[in-house]
């Protein structure tokens, strides 16, 4: 009676022999519309993210997650482009005076990338000085911008100075 069984199985393909063959161009066709739901898809400033007055400035604990389409946070590789403003009050005028502008981060390189990951917070960590720009500040609106071959995603947050 086994040795039927092990027959079939050998003869329908139950030994796990693969019969069709699939191109390249429909294997990457076939993943990117598995994983498309798996791209970043919204932006947020954690609300654990702070600042505080340090001598000769501040300094900014920014945490940044990425959430794909089912709501997980994820990695993802980029480019952030973190902008501090000062809050506007209401006015005419429609744009904030922005204070300060870091560099970007680059963090398209999986060795950059892991570097600022926190993978217990599951999102990135970035640590920032800012020198003092004139009057001090009491809150301060940091805005994000990520870039990466999907598209590009923006946040802002408010942050109360310490």
């Amino acid at each position: 009676m086994v040795k039927l069984i092990v027959c079939i199985l050998i003869f329908t393909g139950g030994c796990g022999v693969f019969t069709s063959s699939v191109s390249l161009e429909e294997c990457k066709h076939s993943c990117e519309s598995q994983y498309a739901g798996f791209k970043p898809e919204v932006l947020r400033v954690s609300p654990l993210s702070s600042a505080s007055k340090v001598s000769g400035g501040y300094q900014f604990e920014v945490y940044v997650e990425l959430e794909d389409n089912f709501g997980s946070n994820i990695k993802h590789p980029g480019v952030f482009r973190i902008e501090a403003y000062r809050p506007k009050k209401l006015s005419a005028v429609s744009k904030a005076e922005r204070i300060f502008k870091w560099d970007d981060i680059n963090a398209v390189s999986a060795k950059d990338n892991n570097s600022y990951w926190r993978d217990m917070m599951r999102s990135y960590s970035f640590q920032l000085q800012m020198p003092e720009k004139g009057s001090a500040l009491s809150e301060c609106v940091i805005e994000v911008t990520f870039i990466s071959e999907t598209g590009m995603l923006n946040t802002q947050k408010t942050l109360q100075i310490d």
